[in-house]
């Protein structure tokens, strides 16, 4: 069966940024041309970036949409948010043609899945899950054909609110890009990622880190408070440098958002990128971890400031055993955790749809 599948995202000019939910969808368009998919991808809030397929905003629309979506949760600018979303993407599916459209990596808006459903059969990828949840968000993902979520325990949300047609499909990472190097750990302990909304893991990794280690802890963010003084920190850097960082690490420390702790099986891009460079990673407790990784043998959890202590203490001076659990890890992700695989599960559930 030949057909047309658009990815859909929110603004997709931000290839640089170190955030992954920019670049992923990039790369499962790669793997989806690979698999011999007439795949395209398009953003619907980046008016350059649709100039060039002759799909024009003017320059007081565009301004006004950045203007509207800086300010989302101004009720007084929704009705704006509505006609600048619904005109802009008409035009998308116009030009395009799609027979499905894959929306990823943005908020679901009703207008614009609304408008979508007049001409292609829609499928909606959570990557964030529960973070949003709200009623309006249900009555919105309600319209898609189907739903798939990163977070296992979300599901129930979903079904829930009436919303059958979901499954789990965690987030995943690129070979191209992620991958074990040959190369010196000059880094002891690192962290390469926000701070923000991880009070819990935080509190139980990597401030009693930054206290023990000092600056042995590496932090590579933008949004530290004091209590990471201590640690070296360094600024952001481009997501297509962080298999270098990865690979210089003897450990690196992966943690999630407080409020997505909450549901069992919420993984991020860190659990698939980490181990996919043959990074030794110590995480957070996610429960059900096991339904991507064997504790223990492919990762190591802690949950407390006492078991990180112990844990960082022991990996940094048992080098052998840290090699083992991390290509336990790389090993466990190449062979189910590709952007390949995540490609290929997308293109058989095209088929059924």
């Amino acid at each position: 069966m030949e057909y047309n599948l658009l990815i859909l995202v929110r603004d997709s000019n931000m290839l640089i940024s170190g955030d992954a939910w920019s670049h992923f969808p990039y790369e499962l368009l790669h793997a989806f041309m690979k698999l011999g998919i007439n795949a395209s991808m398009t953003g619907f809030e980046d008016s350059a970036y649709l100039r060039s397929y002759g799909i024009s905003y003017s320059l007081l629309q565009a301004n006004l949409l950045r203007l509207s979506r800086t300010v989302f949760y101004i009720r007084k600018l929704k009705k704006l948010n509505s006609f600048l979303y619904t005109k802009g993407i008409n035009r998308i599916v116009k030009k395009f043609k799609p027979d499905f459209v894959l929306a990823m990596a943005m908020y679901p808006f009703k207008e614009v899945f609304k408008e979508i459903k007049k001409y292609s059969k829609l499928i909606f990828w959570a990557i964030d899950d529960p973070r949003f949840f709200n009623d309006e968000y249900f009555e919105t993902v309600s319209i898609a054909d189907f739903v798939l979520t990163q977070s296992f325990g979300s599901i129930k949300d979903y079904k829930e609110k009436g919303i059958s047609n979901i499954e789990f499909l965690p987030l995943a990472f690129d070979q191209r890009f992620f991958y074990p190097t040959k190369i010196k750990k000059d880094i002891d302990i690192l962290f390469a990622g926000s701070l923000k909304l991880r009070k819990i893991s935080s509190k139980n990794i990597l401030i009693p880190a930054i206290k023990k280690f000092k600056k042995r802890v590496i932090l590579v963010s933008r949004d530290y408070g004091n209590e990471f003084k201590e640690a070296t920190i360094l600024p952001p850097v481009p997501w297509f440098k962080l298999n270098e960082l990865f690979n210089r690490a003897k450990i690196v420390i992966n943690t999630h958002v407080d409020v997505n702790r909450k549901r069992a099986g919420t993984f991020n891009y860190r659990d698939f990128e980490t181990p996919g460079s043959g990074a030794f990673v110590i995480s957070d407790y996610v429960e059900k971890m096991e339904l991507c990784y064997k504790p223990n043998d492919e990762i190591i959890m802690v949950n407390s400031p006492e078991e990180t202590i112990e844990n960082l203490n022991y990996y940094l001076n048992n080098e052998d055993e840290r090699r083992k659990i991390a290509n336990n890890g790389y090993l466990r992700a190449i062979k189910e955790h590709t952007v390949i695989h995540r490609a290929k599960f997308l293109k058989g559930l095209i088929k059924k749809i």
